[in-house]
């Protein structure tokens, strides 16, 4: 990693934190952006000889840096800002704002909608470093691999495998995650378990998302997080998926001509990831899209392919950009985005055209 040209930019980002200095990290409350955080605060904690000022999530909304996440950052005069598995370069023109008052260094593995690199802003993706797709280096254990160069970290490895496990990134880095699994005593069920308790907590109750944070930063042995007091979470959202799987048969869409499904739904819960999850179990040889009521004029999409076949991230992006306020993104093989529930209509109708052009290719 040392002989790659963005790595003396990030070294350079690194080393320029004093102890007077005020961190900010903002992660994305997934399981992998779980453990970049992690994974990120420990090595800054391990070079500086002190733990980030400010470790948090934001709500839901577009992935850019949020106007009271500027406010807050303000309010506790942060001058070094790290956003790790957020895509912000759909969203340049917050960073700007950032700049204003902070240096930044974005750590992310999703596609490059445009390098931000400025002489306040650090910006590092996965492709700048990686032959493969970024979906399959996962930010957790990207921020391993880079940090591993400044720092020991290698008590923290079982995070950056949870970060692949929950990140369906297991074919490619298998042997890594045999091995440092087996060296913290974790097995690959107990991977899953942490991977469903982290998106059980960001399903249920996402602001005790930076409690369970505390938990994996504070862990010393993994195998102890097995009994974290959240896994009643996972009660409850494994009843709520019950529910909302109970109607997919009759409620469902089929397109078989696209090998496309649309399933909609309505949950108090924000589950759709793990609805589509395991609908991707079912379904890999599909496209799959879930569009989730929240109660409100507003419905939370996610897509997923998993044969790579079609680029979810670009079809949601290509759907969304018409329709006011939406707005969407991510990986190919899977992606995420927002619509009005007034353009459900028009929404369905971009997917099926976007993906009829593309089967003519």
């Amino acid at each position: 990693m040392k002989h790659n040209k963005k790595f003396p930019a990030f070294e350079g980002f690194i080393k320029s934190i004093g102890k007077k200095d005020n961190v900010a990290i903002v992660f994305d409350s997934d399981a992998d952006g779980l453990t970049a955080g992690v994974i990120t605060a420990k090595a800054i904690e391990r070079i500086r000889g002190k733990k980030p000022e400010l470790i948090f999530t934001q709500g839901h909304g577009p992935v850019s840096i949020h106007a009271e996440t500027l406010s807050l950052l303000r309010t506790k005069k942060i001058t070094h800002l790290i956003t790790l598995d957020l895509a912000v370069d759909q969203y340049p023109a917050t960073i700007k704002k950032a700049e204003s008052f902070a240096k930044v260094l974005i750590i992310d593995h999703h596609k490059i909608y445009e390098d931000l690199s400025s002489k306040k802003t650090v910006f590092i993706k996965a492709q700048y470093f990686a032959s493969f797709d970024p979906s399959r280096y996962p930010t957790s254990k990207f921020c391993y691999d880079l940090f591993s160069e400044l720092v020991d970290l290698s008590d923290m490895s079982w995070c950056a495998c949870i970060g692949l496990v929950g990140d369906y990134a297991y074919n490619q880095w298998g042997p890594f995650i045999r091995k440092n699994m087996k060296k913290s005593g974790l097995t690959f069920d107990d991977a899953g378990k942490l991977v469903g308790l982290i998106s059980a907590v960001e399903s249920i109750d996402r602001s005790k998302i930076v409690r369970l944070f505390d938990e994996f930063y504070k862990a010393k042995k993994p195998k102890k997080l097995l009994k974290s007091k959240y896994f009643s979470y996972r009660e409850k959202m494994e009843k709520e998926l019950d529910r909302i799987m109970g109607g997919f048969v009759l409620n469902s869409e089929k397109l078989d001509g696209l090998e496309l499904i649309f399933y909609e739904f309505k949950s108090k819960y924000s589950v759709k990831s793990a609805v589509i999850d395991n609908l991707t179990k079912q379904y890999p040889d599909k496209t799959i899209v879930v569009l989730m009521d929240l109660g409100k004029n507003i419905l939370m999409v996610s897509a997923r392919r998993q044969d790579f076949r079609f680029k979810m991230n670009e079809m949601l992006e290509t759907a969304t950009k018409p329709l006011k306020e939406g707005y969407g993104g991510g990986h190919i093989p899977a992606a995420g985005g927002k619509i009005r529930k007034t353009d459900r209509k028009k929404f369905k109708v971009n997917v099926i055209e976007y993906l009829r052009k593309k089967s003519k290719k």
